[in-house]
């Protein structure tokens, strides 16, 4: 289409191409290593809830590894887990479903919520 200026249309289409071309995760010959790579950051992510749980046992140095609004999610669960809305704790500014997840930690006493925090994230990188 020409629509009187050459130099708009041209960078539109080469807009346009740029962005239809597929990612360079989805080209050629990467894909064939596509599982072992997510398999990789799967791993290492769970190495570092694992080493995340190490330092926010022994707190060195007073420092913590897991940030503050995981403990205002973990209380909303608690919350729920008791009958009440997570919205109970002041700073609960979330939606209440990111707050489910949370209510393995809380049955458990384990990260659970963390590693399936980490699959997700690892499943939609990928997808």
């Amino acid at each position: 289409l020409f629509c009187g200026c050459q130099t708009s249309c041209r960078r539109a289409e080469v807009v346009e191409r740029r962005l239809s071309m597929p990612s360079p995760a989805r080209r050629g010959g990467s894909q064939q290593h596509a599982p072992a790579i997510t398999a990789a950051a799967l791993a290492l992510r769970f190495a570092l809830v694992a080493v995340a749980s190490i330092i926010d046992a022994y707190k060195p140095l007073g420092l913590r590894y897991t940030d503050v609004d995981y403990d205002v999610l973990k209380d909303g669960a608690r919350a729920m887990v008791q009958g009440g809305s997570p919205f109970q704790r002041a700073t609960y500014r979330y939606s209440p479903l990111v707050s489910y997840p949370l209510l393995l930690d809380v049955k458990t006493g384990l990260p659970l919520a963390k590693l399936l925090f980490c699959l997700m994230d690892v499943l939609l990188g990928d997808a």
